[in-house]
C-alpha cells in the first residue's frame, strides 16, 4: 500500500503543469532507481488513486474519486488546447 500512496503523493503535488510530452510518455527508464509499481502516466495514477484504500480514512471515502475526477477534466481541457509553441510551429 505504500507505494500507493507514494503515487498518490506525487500527483497531489500538483505537477499538472509539466510538458504534454513528459505526461504521455514513460518520465525515466531507469530501472535501477525507479519503483517498478509507481504509474509513470497521470491516468494510470488517477486510476490507483481511485482504487487506494489508504486514503479513504484520511480524507473521506469520496474525497479520492472527486480529485481523479476533478484532474481529469483538467487535464482533457489541457490536452483540448493549442499551446501558443504547437500554434507558431504549424503556422
Amino acid at each position: 500500500r505504500m507505494v500507493s500512496c507514494t503515487a498518490c503523493a506525487y500527483y497531489w503535488s500538483g505537477q499538472l503543469s509539466l510538458a504534454r510530452y513528459a505526461l504521455s510518455s514513460p518520465v525515466s527508464k531507469c530501472t535501477d532507481c525507479a519503483d517498478p509499481d509507481m504509474p509513470l502516466r497521470l491516468w494510470s495514477a488517477l486510476d490507483r488513486l481511485e482504487q487506494s484504500e489508504l486514503l479513504g480514512p484520511y480524507l473521506g471515502p469520496k474525497y479520492p474519486a472527486a480529485y481523479a475526477a476533478i484532474k481529469r477534466a483538467e487535464f482533457e481541457a489541457f490536452l483540448a488546447e493549442i499551446l501558443p509553441r504547437e500554434y507558431d510551429w504549424c503556422v
